[in-house]
């Protein structure tokens, strides 16, 4: 469950970086200052949403770790 939560945060923060973007780009056609302001915004909520997939991420590793070395290794 972990691992899917970690890919679904990792998404939904690569989609909202994406979708920033794409705001801030109309600025280009019409350069009303609410363009960037959002896009900025959209980005940080993208940034935030990969953050907390780097967290799962990192605390996915050390549970994977910590079951590899509580394992018994020995044949």
């Amino acid at each position: 469950e972990d691992f899917r939560q970690e890919i679904e945060a990792g998404f939904a923060g690569i989609e909202a970086l994406d979708r920033g973007v794409g705001v801030m780009r109309q600025y280009v056609d019409d350069p009303d200052p609410a363009y960037i302001h959002e896009g900025v915004e959209i980005v940080r909520s993208g940034s935030d949403a990969l953050n907390e997939a780097m967290r799962i991420n990192r605390e996915n590793q050390r549970k994977l770790k910590e079951a590899f070395l509580n394992s018994d290794t020995t044949l």
